[in-house]
């Protein structure tokens, strides 16, 4: 076995062949390098955060929104849900949550897509939709796949039909964001 200047192990020809401890070998130098680079980055190591909301009509009320997030250099994963409480409000346009704390993606990026899925408690039913991080931006819009498959904003009814209720969700999802700093 041989190692590179990082540290990363390989076989050379002499070796005999072990595909699964050199990929053991692998995964285990990966990890030991990204905690040299970034503390807890290899470990899996998440921070919560309670994403902000604001959109027109949009107030939390007795719901509740939590966020977990992890920053590696300039590249960032992150979840956050919203769970609708019995005074949750919702408007009618420009429904948006916040990413964590001093984040916001570089000039010039244009929009960059997160995962979105609602969940209606009373059906289970999940719908699947899309959000936004508009050029330096610091929040996310929400929306869902309209007619014609165009994407429209999460309202007051959409994307149920009805109103929303008591143990919705709105789940939103970024993973390998490129961020400003």
């Amino acid at each position: 076995m041989s190692a590179t200047a990082n540290g990363f192990r390989y076989p050379v020809s002499t070796d005999t062949p072990d595909v699964p401890r050199d990929v053991g070998y692998l995964a285990a130098d990966v990890e030991a390098f990204l905690g040299q680079l970034v503390p807890g980055a290899a470990s899996g190591a998440w921070n919560g955060y309670l994403p902000a909301l604001s959109g027109t009509g949009l107030a939390l009320g007795n719901g509740s929104s939590v966020g977990r997030y992890k920053k590696v250099g300039r590249t960032g994963w992150f979840r956050t849900v919203l769970t609708f409480g019995s005074t949750t409000t919702i408007g009618t346009v420009s429904q948006q949550i916040a990413l964590p704390s001093g984040w916001s993606t570089p000039p010039g990026t244009g929009r960059t897509p997160l995962e979105a899925r609602y969940v209606d408690a009373s059906t289970g039913n999940e719908y699947v939709g899309q959000a936004l991080i508009f050029d330096s931006g610091s929040t996310a819009f929400f929306s869902v796949v309209g007619s014609a498959g165009l994407f429209t904003p999460c309202n007051n009814t959409n994307p149920f039909g009805a109103a929303w209720a008591t143990g919705d969700q709105v789940i939103i999802s970024g993973k390998g964001i490129e961020l400003a700093s």
